[in-house]
């Protein structure tokens, strides 16, 4: 599909101005309780290999990525000038261009592997039993050839509930994840994964426009952290 620019071309607008149309999400609710993640369902054994492969020992649970893999994670605020989230147009365009610089940047330093521009999107949707919820009806639009890939189960004594990954395969172009990278930074979905096919590298945008990078290596994590100083974080 057609891609454009993150920054500068018309279809920026159509994205900020469907999102702003929207009632914003109650951003008071609790956030979930962090528990133990336990795999369960698993209907894309290939890409399940693909991942352990790089990232034995962890599950695709995005906020749970930079504890385990500190010496290869940096962290980038949100633009300068946005605010905790995005309040109009104007600043979601700056946090839409972030996104693209940053993903843009990690499939030059990822290898040859990632030159290609073959990456993979992980999404997320939640319940509190075992059979896979459909993708939020925010989300599937904007990756709609999305397939069902792992359930995984986080619990307590007395009390489960399941995170459904979804995942898809496509050709990067600045802008082909415009529209989600803005339901991400309006805090309508969380847990989006963005990573080379073989996952090398792995980008997790959060709510507020700012983003977790987990690098192939230290020294890759350098780079990145040197070429985008302005945007770092101190966290």
């Amino acid at each position: 599909m057609g891609c454009e620019s993150a920054r500068s071309e018309p279809r920026l607008l159509s994205v900020a101005s469907s999102v702003f149309a929207e009632p914003w999400p109650d951003l008071s609710a609790p956030r979930p309780i962090r528990f133990t993640y336990r795999p369960s369902v698993d209907e894309a054994p290939w890409l399940t290999d693909r991942w352990t492969a790089r990232w034995s020992g962890s599950e695709p649970i995005a906020h749970e990525l930079p504890r385990l893999f500190a010496d290869r994670w940096v962290r980038f605020h949100a633009p300068p000038g946005v605010k905790r989230y995005p309040q109009n147009d104007a600043e979601l365009d700056e946090v839409l261009f972030q996104h693209n610089a940053v993903v843009s940047d990690l499939i030059t330093i990822g290898g040859p592997g990632s030159l290609a521009g073959r990456i993979v999107v992980v999404t997320c949707s939640w319940s509190g039993a075992e059979q896979p919820a459909p993708q939020h009806p925010d989300v599937a639009p904007r990756q709609p050839d999305a397939s069902f890939w792992r359930s995984v189960r986080r619990g307590n004594p007395g009390f489960d509930s399941w995170t459904h990954l979804w995942a898809s395969e496509r050709q990067w172009e600045t802008g082909c994840l415009d529209g989600l990278f803005a339901l991400v930074a309006t805090d309508r979905t969380h847990g989006v994964l963005v990573a080379d096919e073989d996952f090398a590298w792995l980008y997790h945008p959060y709510g507020g426009g700012g983003g977790d990078v987990i690098a192939p290596s230290a020294e890759s994590r350098d780079r990145i952290a040197e070429h985008r100083a302005s945007w770092l974080s101190h966290r």
